[in-house]
């Protein structure tokens, strides 16, 4: 892809104040105060040194190359951008033969290719050069080197391939980046077949796709799937993609229509999670305003997330960073990651204007939002003919462009174009004829043959390009209107009366020499019905959803509305109940239909997700020896639906008894460990490990819950346990760990389990959620600012995840100094397995 070739989306109305090519890249122009991206990208720009890269204490390839791409993606020019003598394509190209990131200097490499860090970060360093460079405008697979040779950026991403996949070999997310770099260069060889079986393999039930083997669906990492499948005609994979994100969807709150990196990891909002989604369902086809909440839409919601300064934080309490800013920007832009051509945009707006005359480019109101005007215009005198066009958002965010077609100017003032004579004539003005001496243009008039009554159309008045210079146009359709002589022949006409209408129209020369009349007939038609939809997207199964048809008919009454819920059902009037019985994405059909008999069709989809079963409790708490105990077990599906309980023994690898009851031999004191599982016939389902104490004596038990789980969201795969109160396993954290400010560090903690088994950890730094540590992976603290912050990590076993362990982390400001990554002292941890906790910045995430 070609930047030259881009128009994209920039703020609110991004009014660039110059005549260019209708796709050529633009600066950054002025923009209203109270704009989001202008002031963000201007905190961008503050982080870019004189040399042209973000400077951190030192220039930050990673960083630079992230903020290069996301600039292209605003329709700013980084080959120019943020000034002349600065720009950060300049200092790009001038490094263009040392790419790597920064993190790849310290990687682990291992020849288990499961393991290796190295193998992971190479992909990513080189994906990110590929998207840097096509930003650019450069073809990455021959990108220039300062020596005057060249690189082959594709042919580096390709060495990282092992014959079936990319990277590291238990990590999907590698492969998803890998492709949408393809994508944007576009390579087409087998290795992009490879990446799309291996995110098909490791995407679960549940529609999600996991960062790696072993670990739950993200956000993040199923988004950026979606993003990199779009152009490969999978849509069961996207569907079904599609699917969980809406299940991930916030839907309360001020931060509804917000996603969080994944509800089982606590499922806070951030901005990131937010930002990808937005780009993945513009990739994927869909409309991100419909993916709104209560008045509140995606967009909106990443909003909440910026400061007064302009950029944004990762989460709610969290501090700003240039990453955060960086993406949001990226989810503003509507444009997904791997492609600068991208979707059609959603709304396109045409003007005309002429050189050296003042003009006024006016969207209407209710299409854009200019500061706290309804209206948004620009006012300008083009210098030049060809095409001014200028980028913003509507009132809901939507992106738009606006094409002002400017044309050049004759002596007269009026437009010119190249024209020769034929010799006729026709009315003037006061309706004399002009002067048939020499030879008159030849007209051309260009009409639909058929139109709707009451629509506004576009009729076109052309001369011959070969003939003289021509200076206006004129037309006429008897009983409606007769224009006076234009320089444009572009006319817009309206038909109140059904039946044919004859139109005429003429061009005239500088030397007043008219045309004989072109003509055409148009049909005017009963005009068809207009229909549009809205209503929620995600609902809970038991739980109606309310849909609103606006209908309406541009020459009679408002029509009537017919809708057809899933199971075939119809109901009449302007809104709709639904229900559904089964889970999953239900099309809902309306038609409207006039009193002509004029139909238009509409269809909104709906996500109907399943509750899984909750308020699971299991009684008695306590058993006496060598007795047949009766243990019952009951709880509460969300959604009505019947329950089925399942029991096994510990040591039992298939259920031995179903219903509400099980009876057990306790045999001599001790422990039984039982697990009961709760499902509904949707695919919802609970579980509880239980330790129950088997007794020598009787005594009365009283008949308290021994568990009592809430799975709010249906689990697609009972295994392992997500939950669990008996025996957790535990991470062992120091009260207080001291770092150095503006330095990373590599941090090895303890986690053990009773089972000695422990098979996922994850950490939290402030708002920042979670990520999956493995044995040998490198946890690495990121560069923080001084102060004080908070620390959480746990961990998990078979039995399911322990308690969170918390530590405050203590940075002080020192003078920046590399340092190697070093390992705690064994009297700062615990003894158990060993399993590392991965911040990978101070979004506390795995990101490219």
């Amino acid at each position: 892809m070609r930047l030259a070739s881009v128009a994209v989306p920039l703020a609110l109305l991004a009014l660039a104040g110059t005549a260019a090519a209708s796709h050529a890249p633009l600066s950054i122009p002025q923009i209203a105060d109270d704009d989001p991206v202008d002031p963000a990208l201007q905190r961008l720009a503050g982080n870019v040194s004189a040399d042209g890269c973000v400077d951190q204490e030192g220039c930050v390839t990673e960083k630079t190359k992230w903020v290069a791409t996301t600039a292209a993606h605003l329709g700013v020019d980084p080959n120019d951008w943020p000034a002349d003598g600065a720009a950060i394509g300049g200092w790009l190209r001038a490094n263009a033969d040392d790419l790597a990131d920064e993190r790849m200097t310290n990687c682990h490499e291992d020849e288990n290719r499961s393991r290796s860090d190295c193998a992971h970060l190479r992909v990513f360093s080189r994906v990110k050069s590929i998207l840097a460079f096509e930003a650019l405008g450069e073809d990455a697979r021959k990108v220039p080197t300062p020596d005057g040779g060249q690189r082959d950026l594709v042919a580096e991403l390709l060495e990282e391939h092992d014959g079936s996949e990319f990277g590291r070999s238990d990590l999907a997310n590698d492969d998803v980046w890998a492709l949408i770099a393809l994508n944007d260069a576009g390579y087409d060889g087998p290795e992009v077949d490879d990446a799309i079986d291996r995110i098909e393999r490791a995407q679960s039930v549940d529609g999600g796709v996991p960062h790696g083997e072993g670990s739950l669906a993200t956000v993040d990492v199923t988004a950026s799937a979606i993003m990199a499948l779009a152009a490969h005609d999978r849509t069961d994979t996207i569907e079904a993609a599609l699917g969980y994100l809406a299940d991930e969807r916030i839907d309360e709150g001020v931060r509804r229509a917000c996603w969080p990196l994944s509800s089982a990891f606590g499922g806070d909002p951030n901005v990131e999670s937010t930002a990808r989604v937005v780009q993945a369902l513009r990739a994927a086809g869909e409309d991100p305003l419909a993916w709104g909440v209560d008045g509140q839409t995606p967009t909106e919601c990443l909003l909440t997330f910026q400061t007064g300064s302009g950029d944004f934080k990762h989460a709610g309490n969290s501090r700003t960073t240039i990453m955060s800013t960086q993406q949001a920007l990226g989810g503003l832009s509507w444009r997904p990651w791997g492609t600068l051509e991208g979707p059609a945009e959603p709304l396109t707006v045409t003007d005309e204007a002429t050189v050296g005359e003042e003009h006024t480019a006016t969207v209407p109101d209710a299409q854009l939002r200019l500061g706290t005007d309804a209206t948004a215009q620009h006012t300008w005198t083009p210098e030049e003919p060809g095409q001014s066009v200028f980028h913003g958002f509507t009132s809901d965010h939507r992106p738009l462009e606006l094409v002002v077609d400017v044309q050049e100017a004759s002596d007269d003032g009026a437009s010119s174009s190249s024209t020769s004579s034929s010799g006729s004539s026709s009315p003037d003005d006061d309706g004399s004829t002009g002067s048939t001496e020499g030879s008159a243009p030849t007209a051309h008039l260009e009409a639909p043959a058929r139109a709707e009554r009451n629509v506004t159309l576009t009729v076109n008045v052309s001369a011959d390009p070969a003939q003289a210079a021509v200076t206006g146009f004129r037309l006429e359709i008897p009983g409606y209107t007769s224009t006076d002589w234009r320089p444009n022949g572009s006319f817009q006409v309206t038909l109140t009366d059904l039946g044919e209408h004859a139109l005429r129209a003429w061009a005239r020369d500088a030397d007043g020499h008219v045309s004989d009349p072109a003509e055409a007939t148009i049909t005017a038609r009963d005009a068809q019905p207009r229909l549009s939809l809205e209503g929620p997207t995600v609902v809970n199964r038991s739980t109606r959803a309310t849909l609103t048809a606006h209908a309406h008919d541009p020459d009679g009454p408002t029509p009537n509305v017919t809708w057809t819920g899933p199971g075939g059902d119809h109901q009449q009037g302007a809104q709709a109940t639904i229900s559904f019985a089964d889970p999953g994405r239900h099309a809902v059909h309306a038609q409207a239909r006039d009193e002509a008999n004029n139909t238009a069709n509409a269809t909104w989809t709906v996500h109907a997700r399943n509750r899984a079963p909750t308020n699971l409790t299991v009684t008695p708490a306590g058993l006496e020896a060598n007795t047949t105990a009766v243990l019952e077990a009951d709880a509460i599906d969300p959604d009505g639906d019947a329950i089925e309980i399942a029991w096994r023994l510990a040591d039992e690898d298939e259920p031995s008894s179903w219903g509400g009851q099980r009876h057990l031999e306790t045999g001599p004191p001790g422990e039984r460990e039982l697990v009961v599982n709760v499902s509904d016939a949707h695919g919802g389902w609970t579980r509880a490990r239980l330790k129950l104490p088997v007794r020598e004596q009787p005594g009365d038990e009283p008949r308290s819950p021994i568990t009592n789980l809430t799975t709010d969201a249906p689990t697609p795969d009972p295994s392992p346990a997500l939950a669990t109160e008996s025996d957790p396993a535990t991470v062992s954290l120091p009260d207080r760990i001291t770092l150095p400010a503006n330095t990373s560090r590599v941090l090895h903690l303890e986690a053990h389990s009773p089972t000695q088994d422990v098979v996922n950890v994850t950490v939290r730094l402030e708002e920042s959620l979670p990520v999956r540590g493995t044995d040998e992976a490198r946890a690495l603290i990121p560069e923080l600012s001084p102060g004080t912050y908070e620390l959480t990590a746990r961990a998990a076993d078979p039995a399911g995840w322990g308690p969170w362990t918390n530590a405050t982390l203590v940075v002080e400001p020192t003078p920046r100094e590399p340092i190697e990554p070093t390992r705690s002292t064994p009297a700062e941890t615990s003894l158990g397995l060993v399993a590392t906790l991965v911040a990978l910045l101070l979004a506390g995430r795995r990101r490219p």
